[in-house]
């Protein structure tokens, strides 16, 4: 399966049903360290941030409009 985009998880340290909070997040690249690296812009230094097993396929990111390096909160 080709992938472009990678989903990426965001864990910050504010507590919700006992356990932190996440976001998720598609970043249009298929290289994990790039992703982690741009979605990381977007966050707060305290946060975690991790890339996923989970590949986006090329459909999805030509729906949301993302450019090679662009990034979609979910």
């Amino acid at each position: 399966m080709s992938s472009d985009g990678i989903l990426v998880r965001v864990s910050s340290n504010i507590i919700v049903d006992g356990g932190p909070a996440m976001t998720f997040w598609i970043a249009a690249t298929n290289d994990p360290k790039a992703a982690e690296e741009v979605v990381r812009k977007k966050v707060s230094e305290t946060c975690l941030v991790e890339a996923t097993l989970m590949p986006v396929l090329p459909d999805t990111l030509r729906k949301l409009g993302l450019a090679r390096g662009e990034t979609w909160l979910l």
